[in-house]
């Protein structure tokens, strides 16, 4: 009877650590009762707009094994497309230049030469494709613990267009999964992702200042948030899940699902028709870049709560 019931207890302890969180309503959830293999930021919050990751699905319904993540170049001129598997991860090869290289691995394919992410895939449905990556990046060897499956992967210069999608939403979300690789006060500007216009722009950057400074900027009406920057809101050598949310009172930036920094009053909210620069800023084309990580990137036209942002966060990088 002791082995029956050790074996029940631990069946039960098994189960309660594989359930996933669901949606109950516009502030919380719940743990479903019901074991889930995989979950993806949109089965916490649907209606993305746009959701990029060489790997981290947006869906457990997107990673059937035949959808695509990102579009990979090598340096003899081969280039390929990855599924995302049904793990939610980087798959197989598929569409390569030689057919040949279908079906092979990452590892395979990259065996002996440099592989580079050149754009992912809108993985929302909405066709919100990466542009090429310029110039496409390396994928080199694993950051911070995790597998070198990321497409944006900062360096100088290096920089992955968005859209152009209307962000110019009452209210919004942007999500994404950074690596900080550089420390809060090295007083470098360090563009994170903007939308330019002359005298408008949607971005998010820690200046030469050591601010953190990030939301709506329209002809003089700074709606943005704006802190010093320290080592708890800008964590070093790192994973973490980053937000920018906004609605009709304020705007706020949140690290792990915790606000962080808050304007409180409501932005000005303009049209801007170019693309989105994600790992850049300065203007349109760029003229300053970020160095760090970025792992995944999504737009919801909506503003997504703390209890959501925290399940999201629970998924890992």
């Amino acid at each position: 009877m002791k082995l029956l019931a050790t074996i029940w207890l631990a069946l039960m302890v098994s189960a309660a650590a594989l359930a996933q969180p669901t949606m109950t309503g516009a502030g919380s959830f719940a743990v479903s009762s019901v074991i889930v293999s995989l979950t993806g930021q949109g089965d916490i919050v649907s209606g993305a707009t746009e959701w990029h990751s060489c790997s981290n699905t947006y869906t457990a319904a997107y990673a059937t094994g035949t959808n695509l993540g990102c579009h990979l170049t090598r340096n003899d001129g081969a280039y390929c497309d990855s599924y995302i598997t049904a793990a939610g991860t980087m798959g197989a090869m598929v569409g390569c230049s030689t057919g040949g290289l279908n079906g092979e691995s990452l590892a395979t394919f990259s065996s002996g030469f440099t592989v580079y992410s050149a754009f992912a895939y809108d993985q929302s449905g909405n066709g919100s494709d990466e542009l090429a990556e310029t110039p496409p990046k390396e994928i080199g060897s694993a950051i911070g613990g995790v597998a070198p499956t990321r497409f944006f992967d900062r360096t100088s210069s290096d920089y992955t267009e968005a859209g152009p999608t209307n962000f110019a939403q009452t209210s919004g979300t942007i999500v994404w999964w950074m690596y900080t690789g550089t420390t809060y006060n090295d007083g470098v500007v360090d563009f994170l992702w903007q939308q330019p216009q002359s005298g408008s722009e949607l971005s998010c950057q820690k200046s030469s200042g050591n601010n953190i400074v990030c939301g709506w900027y329209d002809s003089g009406n700074d709606g943005r948030v704006t802190m010093a920057a320290t080592s708890s809101n800008w964590p070093s050598n790192s994973w973490h899940l980053w937000a920018l949310r906004w609605n009709t009172t304020h705007t706020d930036l949140l690290l792990d699902g915790v606000v962080t920094g808050t304007h409180s009053s409501a932005p000005t909210i303009t049209g801007i028709g170019v693309h989105m620069l994600i790992g850049a800023g300065g203007g349109y084309p760029p003229n300053a870049f970020s160095n760090n990580y970025l792992r995944s990137w999504g737009f919801w036209p909506s503003y997504i709560s703390d209890a959501h942002l925290v399940a999201m966060t629970g998924l890992g990088s």
